[in-house]
């Protein structure tokens, strides 16, 4: 099965919230039909990483997220 999130729709949700984050790796794993969605990052001052969390998980294909700092 291929996955149906990308690196560019996370990119594209962080840009529309106006945050630049390091995506340092980017990991998705697929077990049946649920993904599994690691995002690795830098941490940034001033962000707020649960409200970057859930606007990804709107992407499609997004079954679980986890955000690493």
């Amino acid at each position: 099965m291929k996955p149906t999130v990308s690196i560019s729709s996370i990119e594209d949700v962080l840009i529309k919230m106006q945050l630049r984050l390091d995506l340092t790796n980017f990991q998705i794993e697929s077990e049946g039909e649920k993904e599994l969605v690691r995002l690795y990052f830098k941490s940034v001052s001033n962000i707020n990483t649960l409200s970057v969390l859930e606007a990804l998980k709107e992407l499609p294909g997004i079954e679980t997220i986890e955000a690493i700092e």
